[in-house]
């Protein structure tokens, strides 16, 4: 009875740290910057995310592949969104 399926920490880092989440054939990257962490970089089914704070510089990379496409909601300007395609992506915003 003291299975870790559901609370596995790959459960926890993907999602939420690195901001990969999947919405049936389409995804979504959220990353979430906490505490003292400085940076952060995986991989989920293809997607490459990496980000890292410069100063009060938030630095967000991404590789997306082919025939998929991502919503990307950067912190601290959740109302800018942009959705894209195939293609290695860089932004840089300010920290509030």
């Amino acid at each position: 009875m003291n299975h870790f399926m559901m609370g596995h920490l790959n459960n926890l880092l993907v999602p939420y740290f690195l901001g990969i989440v999947r919405h049936g054939d389409r995804y979504a990257i959220a990353p979430h910057p906490v505490g003292d962490m400085k940076w952060c970089r995986g991989t989920m089914e293809g997607i490459s995310v990496e980000w890292h704070i410069e100063g009060d510089t938030f630095v967000l990379q991404t590789d997306i592949p082919e025939g998929a496409t991502a919503t990307i909601i950067l912190p601290y300007h959740p109302d800018q969104q942009q959705t894209v395609g195939r293609g290695h992506y860089t932004w840089k915003v300010q920290m509030r």
